[in-house]
């Protein structure tokens, strides 16, 4: 998420949460409120640099001290000790969800995340399970106005987890968008998906 696909790779923060400690990124800023991402960082919890590669068909990613290949994208890691913001996963329900707007298919997914602006990177697919519906999701937060009043939670349905962690999409072609992991084809463009290890929570599906 910090890397792929970004022209400047996003500065990833090293912190704790609950004893633990995690690296993560600032991935929106949504009603007033940013939207943290992280994951735990328990085999690598020290160096200063995330390096990140796609060598193939395969990811590579590692925690390193130096910038050493231009190979690879490197994310800054940034050691904070007091975060303005309470990065603790609350239980409680949350009073600004997003709306949810459910689409017809993948390509009209990929075309609200890919034509944000033509100077910036897609917006990321998040995927993941609803808690509640037991469904899989795929979807991404956007807004087509000046206010965040607006905001909404556009998504899919999918029958299974796809294998690839990205999606081929090629505009001049009337070839349908689909899930693939490798990025060398001239002429299309690629959205990442980021795989969520639970429910969204700003993402309710009821009803």
């Amino acid at each position: 998420m910090a890397c792929a696909f970004e022209p400047i790779p996003l500065v990833s923060l090293s912190l704790d949460m609950r004893n633990e400690r995690v690296l993560a990124l600032e991935g929106d800023f949504v009603y007033g409120r940013p939207v943290i991402f992280y994951v735990k960082n328990r085999k690598e919890p020290f160096g200063e640099y995330l390096a990140y590669r796609v060598n193939g068909i395969q990811e590579e990613v590692s925690i390193v001290d130096h910038i050493s290949s231009p190979t690879f994208s490197y994310s800054p890691i940034i050691n904070i000790d007091n975060f303005p913001f309470p990065v603790v996963p609350t239980k409680t329900k949350l009073r600004s969800r997003f709306k949810v707007t459910k689409l017809r298919d993948l390509t009209s997914l990929v075309k609200v995340c890919a034509y944000k602006s033509y100077d910036e990177p897609p917006i990321p697919l998040l995927l993941f399970e609803d808690s509640k519906t037991k469904r899989i999701i795929l979807g991404a937060a956007a807004t087509f106005s000046e206010s965040d009043d607006f905001y909404s939670f556009y998504c899919i349905h999918l029958e299974n987890i796809p294998s690839s962690y990205f999606v081929r999409y090629a505009s001049q072609r009337t070839d349908q968008p689909f899930f693939s992991n490798k990025l060398d084809e001239h002429g299309c463009i690629y959205l990442k998906v980021i795989r969520l290890a639970s429910g969204h929570p700003l993402v309710s599906l009821d009803g």
